[in-house]
């Protein structure tokens, strides 16, 4: 067995022929598909690359899920009764898409509108290796792209600037399976009680 990390192993990957792009586009984000729309609409030829999720993490695991968790805990607070956990999970769930034995959030309708404006789509690990060239990386399979414009819309992390008298609460939302236990480590707020939630 090799340890994770050796510089003596050696991964062989199926590469496949070169495509040409006008623009290839690394994040499949708001800005991602905002620019592969409009460049679809310009005429111009596009391949787009996400590991993740297309659309992002807004409507799959951020913005969408907290806001949903939010108006959650309001309707509980006006009906604790008639508004548990389950039906506010379930609701969560139904706003990102997810099935209820789902793993991950269903992003079929983001690849869909892509494909549909005429993006060829690639789910996997972009990386620019050249002036104009982009390798997309995943199962195994290398596919070499080249793109005469190449556009990196990655996202971004959230940092809370080091203030004197600034709460740093732990996020609402949080990508990772140690997400809650992070949270629940975090020292109590006063006036805040998970409990009414």
């Amino acid at each position: 067995m090799n340890p994770v990390g050796n510089a003596n192993v050696t991964v062989t990957l199926q590469t496949e022929r070169m495509e040409t792009f006008d623009f290839v586009i690394i994040g499949a984000g708001t800005a991602g598909e905002g620019a592969a729309n409009k460049a679809r609409e310009l005429g111009a030829t596009v391949a787009i690359v996400d590991r993740r999720w297309f659309g992002g993490s807004c409507p799959h695991v951020g913005c969408l899920p907290s806001k949903a968790l939010l108006h959650s805990a309001y309707e509980h607070r006006e009906n604790a009764a008639a508004y548990d956990w389950p039906r506010a999970s379930a609701r969560r769930d139904y706003m990102v898409n997810r099935a209820p034995d789902a793993a991950e959030p269903d992003d079929g309708g983001h690849v869909s509108a892509l494909e549909r404006v005429g993006a060829t789509v690639y789910r996997g690990d972009g990386r620019i290796t050249a002036r104009g060239r982009v390798t997309v990386t995943h199962d195994g399979v290398a596919h070499e792209l080249a793109g005469h414009h190449v556009f990196v819309a990655v996202g971004s992390r959230s940092k809370t600037p080091d203030l004197e008298g600034l709460v740093r609460d732990p996020p609402v939302v949080e990508r990772g399976s140690h997400a809650h236990a992070r949270a629940a480590a975090q020292p109590a707020r006063p006036g805040w009680r998970s409990d009414r939630l």
